[in-house]
Order: structure tokens, then C-alpha cells, then sequence
């Protein structure tokens, strides 16, 4: 995984601040660009995690990161 922008701070949702970030993936010679959607979780989950993270190739006007930190809550 490799960072393309900084990650930054979007907005809170109710489960918490939501961040994102552009990173590039690889996977067996191939790369694929993809939005992080970070959420610093305000309780933690029950396996003890303090963030969700999730990666999405949805464009921002189809699904911001709030929207998608909503739906994944």
C-alpha cells in the first residue's frame, strides 16, 4: 500500500472523525488507485479495534466519505 495524498480530516460521523486518504494497492504486478476511508472509532469494537477502515473505488460525487463511514457504522 502506498500513501498518494495525506490523510485528511473530513467531518464527524456518529461513530466517530472520519478521515480519507488516496493510496495506490498492489497485488501480483498490478496497481489499482483506491480511496481509504478511515474512521477513529469514538468506542471501540468488540475485538478491540479503534479504526474502520475501508477502501472504495466509488467516485466521491456517488459516495463521500461520510456516506460511507454511515453506511459501514
Amino acid at each position: 500500500m502506498t500513501s498518494l495524498t495525506e490523510k485528511t480530516f473530513i467531518g464527524e460521523a456518529d461513530t466517530g472523525k472520519v478521515y480519507e486518504q488516496n493510496i495506490r494497492l498492489s497485488f501480483e504486478r498490478e496497481d489499482i488507485d483506491v480511496r481509504q476511508v478511515i474512521v477513529e472509532l469514538k468506542n471501540t469494537t468488540r475485538n478491540g479495534d479503534k479504526e474502520l477502515y475501508i477502501f472504495t473505488n466509488l467516485p466521491k460525487d456517488k459516495a463521500d466519505a461520510l456516506t460511507m463511514a454511515h453506511i459501514y457504522s
